[in-house]
């Protein structure tokens, strides 16, 4: 982090393609490996239009399956609910 000069707070420089997290999953070999998934495949998850309407979502899922990044990010980015 570097200070901005005019406002006196943290600035930080970020890029779509920045490593937002790494999700671990062992595939179809057993083989855990790790996934780097970027700020760009965030947004273009929740932003898919295929999930518009999308407001209200159940968790169900264990947060290490990957199935929790749609319950998680789609509503939650788009304003909505995650039950």
């Amino acid at each position: 982090l570097r200070e901005s000069d005019s406002l006196k707070e943290p600035f930080t420089d970020l890029s779509p393609d920045n490593l937002a997290y790494v999700e671990y999953t062992s595939g179809s070999t057993g083989v855990p490996k790790g996934v780097a998934v970027r700020h760009a495949d965030v947004t273009a998850l929740a932003t898919d239009p295929r999930f518009a309407g999308h407001e209200r979502v159940l968790l169900h899922s264990p947060l290490a399956f990957d199935a929790s990044t749609y319950e998680l990010w789609v509503p939650l980015l788009n304003g909505g609910t995650v039950a």
